[in-house]
């Protein structure tokens, strides 16, 4: 179980929160953990959100099991650290507001429960790799990525198991683990033939739309 966390410093909270834009109440954000939207994936950990005050956020961790899967001892110590020194090189924060609010009755709560004040984005409140690395992709690019992944073998002139390799899994995981690799069989097969079908059809069609139609030559 990690040490105590002073969640007073919005830096440490940046560090292990995403915070959206929807409100709970007038006061306060959604936050989602950013240890949960690593392990089971955005969607999943944007259904576990909970209230942007320092009782849920010191909740949440002290029962994550995500969180504690994520973070080593020794992990949790350097996010710490970095929190500290980022907050010395950051601008003074804002001046901090109690308010009350009905909506979730933080009113009666002793340990200052209200966040910090922070500027609203359209959707997240910092822009960092994390927003982005987790997002499965829409059926759109996954047809992008099929075509790509066969140009790529085509184009280098690797065999199909490449798309196998430990490497070539470990490098898309790095890149996006929401991104599943097709195997060697069905780039061999359905995504080779859905290409080869295509530029059939389009072979066929120019033919089609040929005005001049087609004259065959012969030499002899």
């Amino acid at each position: 179980m990690p040490a105590k966390i002073n969640f007073n410093s919005l830096q440490l909270k940046k560090h292990t929160f995403l915070h959206v834009a929807k409100k709970a109440n007038k006061s306060n954000k959604y936050a989602v953990c950013r240890a949960c939207i690593s392990i089971i994936g955005k969607d999943e950990a944007y259904k576990l959100k909970f209230t942007n005050t320092k009782k849920e956020c010191a909740r949440h961790i002290k029962n994550c099991p995500n969180f504690a899967q994520k973070y080593s001892s020794q992990q949790i110590a350097k996010l710490l650290d970095d929190a500290a020194k980022d907050g010395a090189k950051s601008k003074p924060f804002k001046k901090r507001c109690r308010t009350e609010s009905s909506d979730d009755g933080s009113s009666d709560d002793d340990d200052n429960d209200n966040p910090i004040l922070e500027e609203e984005t359209s959707n997240l409140d910092e822009i960092t790799l994390d927003n982005y690395i987790f997002r499965p992709l829409t059926i759109i690019q996954e047809q992008k990525l099929e075509q790509l992944l066969l140009d790529v073998t085509v184009s280098c002139g690797f065999a199909f198991r490449w798309i196998e390799d430990p490497a070539v899994k470990s490098l898309f995981h790095w890149l996006n683990p929401m991104i599943a690799l097709p195997s060697r069989k069905v780039l061999s097969g359905r995504i080779l033939k859905d290409a080869t079908d295509e530029v059939s059809t389009k072979l066929l069609d120019n033919a089609k739309n040929d005005l001049s139609g087609v004259t065959l030559a012969f030499d002899g």
